[in-house]
């Protein structure tokens, strides 16, 4: 497994195309936080879960660049996104709740 290294110096996790990172669940406590320090220290592109419109909202005003739904499979929402993979995730929960 590859952790996610949040500088704490203000520089970028990288150089060029933003990396993503997948954060399961988006609105919950702790993933509220990581949206912030994705975005923020790291700054990568973020892609939350929310099953709610209001948790979408949430995760979005946080500073989420896409939401998805974890109540449907997630690949299909991304591949219509247009991305075809992630860097990194976040897994709240453990990802056999979402990809079984």
């Amino acid at each position: 497994f590859e952790s996610m290294r949040v500088p704490i110096d203000g520089s970028s996790c990288h150089s060029g195309t933003p990396k993503r990172v997948l954060v399961l669940p988006g609105a919950g406590g702790v993933g509220t936080w990581v949206i912030q320090l994705a975005k923020k220290l790291g700054g990568l592109f973020v892609i939350a879960t929310a099953s709610r419109p209001e948790s979408a909202d949430k995760a979005t005003q946080l500073g989420a660049d896409l939401v998805i739904n974890h109540r449907d499979p997630l690949v299909p929402q991304l591949e219509k996104a247009g991305i075809d993979g992630v860097d990194y995730i976040y897994d709240g929960y453990g990802l056999h709740a979402y990809a079984p």
